[in-house]
C-alpha cells in the first residue's frame, strides 16, 4: 500500500513510498525522479517489507515500516530508518503492524491491542469483535488520526479513521467496496481494491465516491493505561540500585549468549512494552529500559531469566 507524506517548506513537496514485489518478497520503494527506486534497507533478501510511512524531520526523510519472516526468528517487528540517503534499518520493536511519528511508536501484534507509546506513557486499545489487523498508518493531513484496516471475527473487512485523543471514528468506503489499507492525502483516497483473485489480488486506485460514516466510538474501542507499572521514585530508586550492583561488581557486561536470552524472553513477556521510551523498551514491575539486560549482576523482577 502507497503511503505520501509532506516534504520540506515552503513548497511541501510530497513524495510517495510503497512495496513492491522483488524475487518473491514485498521489498521498500520510493518515489524518485520518475520512478520507483527500492530503499536499501540492509535487511536480507529473504525479508518482507511492508506498511511503509514517513515524514520529513529537519533536513531528511525518516521512514518506518513492518519487516520480518526471515532466518531463525520469523517474527515480525517495526523498523524505523532515521535518515533516507543513509538507510540504516533499525529495529524499534516486535510489531505486525505500526508506524512511528516524530516521539511517538504505534504498534500492535496482529491480534493484540494497539498500543500509542510516547513521552507521557503508553495507552492501550482494543476493539470490540476486531479478530485481525492488517495495517495501521496515519493521516497526513492531519497525524492523529490513525487508519486502520483490519478483519472482523466474522470475516468481514473495515477501514477505520480512528482518532484517540478526540476520541471519534469513521468508516470508510468508496462505492460500497471497503477503502481498504487506505492512504489520505490532500484530501483524497487511494486504496487496495479487489481483483477477481484471491484476497491480496488488489490494485491500488483513488477513490471515486468516498464515504466516511461516523461509527460509535464507545460500543467499539476501549482503553487502559499501562498496568502494574512502578512510581518514578519507585523506578529512580530500582535503577539506582542496580547501578550501584554493576558498578560494585566491576562493571561486568553480560556475554552475548546471556544477552540474546534475556532479549528473546523478555520479547515475550506480557510486562515488556518494546515502544516505550522512545524504543528502548521498559519493564513494568521494574520501570526499567533495555539497559538493564547488559548488567550481569542483574535479574528478572518476576523470575523469568
Amino acid at each position: 500500500m502507497p503511503f505520501i507524506a509532506y516534504g520540506e517548506a515552503p513548497d511541501f513537496e510530497p513524495k510517495a513510498f510503497c512495496c513492491l514485489m522483488l524475487n518473491g518478497k514485498w521489498k521498500l520503494h520510493h518515489f524518485y525522479n520518475g520512478k520507483w527506486e527500492r530503499v536499501n534497507t540492509g535487511l536480507p533478501d529473504d525479508a518482507t517489507e511492508c506498511s511503509p510511512t514517513a515524514e520529513w524531520r529537519g533536513d531528511k526523510w525518516r521512514l518506518s515500516f513492518i519487516a520480518g519472516g526471515f532466518g531463525d526468528d520469523r517474527r515480525y517487528y517495526l523498523y524505523r530508518i532515521d535518515d533516507l540517503d543513509n538507510p540504516i534499518a533499525e529495529k524499534v520493536c516486535l510489531a505486525d503492524v505500526g508506524f512511528i511519528w516524530k516521539n511517538q511508536i504505534v504498534y500492535a501484534t496482529r491480534g493484540g491491542e494497539l498500543s500509542i507509546s510516547g513521552i507521557q506513557g503508553t495507552k492501550n486499545f482494543h476493539f470490540n469483535d476486531v479478530e485481525w489487523l492488517y495495517r495501521v498508518s496515519y493521516n497526513p493531513d492531519n497525524p492523529h488520526e490513525l487508519l486502520i484496516s483490519g478483519q472482523k471475527k466474522g470475516g468481514y473487512i473495515f477501514s477505520w479513521i480512528f482518532n484517540p485523543s478526540k476520541k471519534y471514528l469513521y468508516d470508510l468506503s468508496d462505492n460500497g467496496d471497503v477503502a481498504y489499507k487506505a492512504a489520505l492525502f490532500n484530501g483524497k483516497c487511494y486504496y487496495a481494491k479487489r481483483g477477481n483473485g484471491g484476497f491480496e489480488d488488489r490494485h491500488i486506485v483513488m477513490a471515486q465516491n468516498l464515504r466516511i460514516s461516523e461509527l460509535s466510538y464507545d460500543d467499539i474501542v476501549g482503553n487502559s493505561q499501562e498496568a502494574n507499572s512502578p512510581s518514578i521514585l519507585k523506578m529512580l530508586q530500582n535503577f539506582t540500585n542496580a547501578t550501584f550492583r554493576w558498578a560494585s561488581a566491576g562493571f561486568k557486561i553480560a556475554d552475548d549468549e546471556t544477552l540474546a536470552k534475556r532479549q528473546a524472553i523478555c520479547d515475550t513477556c506480557q510486562y515488556w512494552k518494546a515502544s516505550a521510551r522512545l524504543g528502548m523498551g521498559k519493564c513494568l514491575k521494574c520501570g526499567c529500559t533495555s539497559l538493564k539486560l547488559k548488567f550481569d549482576t542483574e535479574k528478572c523482577p518476576v523470575g523469568k531469566w
